[in-house]
């Protein structure tokens, strides 16, 4: 992610993470690109935040 972008980003990172551990270490995980240097759009992003916490009870 740019970082002219990154301020734009922030708030809703922090709305999607929240007090769920799980949502900051796929974050974390996510930034996190290594030696190979792949870039992930912030769909992907969020994506893999959104997947790293446990669904809603009652969900299907």
């Amino acid at each position: 992610m740019a970082a002219p972008a990154a301020h734009l980003a922030l708030p809703h990172l922090l709305a999607q993470c929240g007090t769920q551990p799980e949502r900051w270490n796929a974050l974390l995980k996510a930034l996190d690109y290594g030696t190979t240097d792949e870039k992930i759009t912030f769909g992907e992003l969020l994506d893999s935040i959104q997947a790293s916490s446990p669904a809603p009870a009652g969900t299907a």
